[in-house]
């Protein structure tokens, strides 16, 4: 059974759902969390098959899976 997001991952979502292909540290200005907490909520979700992400530089490109 999957657990409820936390505030966290609600906004790390929203803010992926709302530009998909938003690079890491967009995300992390958006959601208002640190590189930290941003990387664990984002390893989180590659676990769970909800996002993936590609390399862009010194950074990375989140997207949203098709299973999603």
């Amino acid at each position: 059974m999957l657990r409820p997001l936390d505030d966290n991952e609600r906004r790390v979502l929203t803010a992926i759902k709302e530009q998909n292909g938003i690079t890491q540290a967009t995300l992390r200005y958006r959601a208002n969390l640190s590189k930290a907490k941003i990387s664990q909520v984002l390893t989180d979700f590659e676990k769970k098959n909800i996002i993936s992400r590609k390399a862009k530089g010194k950074t990375y490109q989140v997207f949203l899976t098709e299973n999603f």
